[in-house]
């Protein structure tokens, strides 16, 4: 995500000439998305702490098109992504596991910003999940079986409203960019090494349309190396819904297992 929001102040750090610089962030475009009740709860927190730690987004023009009291608009990556220059290549899930839990699941924390309530805590996660039907349905033991109708539509609504965000954006269509987004219900699925090899897009694994872009001459259509899963959540929903691929890997003593 700090790439998405610091845009192009990687590259703008370097004295003249500067270098050519890549950009491929991985399970970061956090979406600006109420939760399944309408309330912005994220966002108030994010709000929150930008005012709190006197945050300075530097090298996005993103910034630019805010008066100060809103800049932190900024933090959410379908806001700056439009204004990165650098070839970039983004790689997420459009159902992004810790998303749903602390987007679309969470719930407002009383009083906040406050103190710590022992019902709002770091070991009980906070807020997350905290909504009603999804206690179950996300966080790290979420079960999909236990997602109630509407927790799904508002899954596939989720789903939709990601990938409108990011094909809304010009810097998806620009020459020399590409994405990869599927449709597992994942998180940093490109550091498991078992995921990155595996899911697949029309076809073509994670890590093969990350090389592929990687070592093409950055002059391509943005077509060329795009690779968005267009599946939706069933009811009852099941992790390989949207892609046979969308296996729940786990590392144990050592070895990758499947967990269904």
């Amino acid at each position: 995500r700090d790439v998405l929001v610091g845009g192009d102040h990687p590259r703008r750090r370097f004295l003249s000439p500067r270098p050519r610089v890549r950009f491929a962030p991985n399970s970061g475009f956090f979406l600006f998305h109420s939760n399944s009740q309408g309330e912005m709860v994220w966002q108030a927190q994010m709000r929150y702490l930008y005012a709190m730690s006197n945050w300075t987004i530097e090298g996005n023009a993103c910034v630019d098109q805010f008066p100060p009291e809103k800049q932190w608009l900024c933090l959410f990556p379908q806001h700056a992504y439009p204004f990165i220059k650098a070839r970039t290549f983004v790689l997420n899930s459009a159902l992004d596991h810790y998303q749903v839990a602390n987007f679309l699941g969470a719930e407002p924390l009383s009083g906040f910003p406050g103190k710590e309530a022992p019902s709002h805590s770091y070991l009980s996660g906070y807020n997350s999940s905290a909504a009603p039907g999804w206690a179950t349905c996300s966080g790290d033991d979420c079960d999909l079986h236990a997602c109630g109708v509407r927790q799904v539509e508002d899954m596939n609504a989720y789903m939709v409203s990601f990938k409108d965000a990011l094909r809304g954006a010009r810097t998806f269509h620009q020459e020399g960019n590409g994405a990869f987004i599927y449709g597992c219900n994942d998180h940093n699925a490109e550091m498991n090494d078992v995921a990155y090899r595996t899911y697949r897009v029309r076809n073509t694994t994670m890590r093969d349309a990350l090389a592929e872009w990687w070592r093409s001459d950055g002059g391509q259509p943005a077509a060329r190396h795009r690779y968005v899963d267009g599946g939706r959540y069933a009811y009852p929903a099941s992790v390989t819904d949207t892609s046979d691929a969308c296996l729940p890997w786990k590392d144990v003593s050592g070895g990758w297992q499947v967990f269904r």
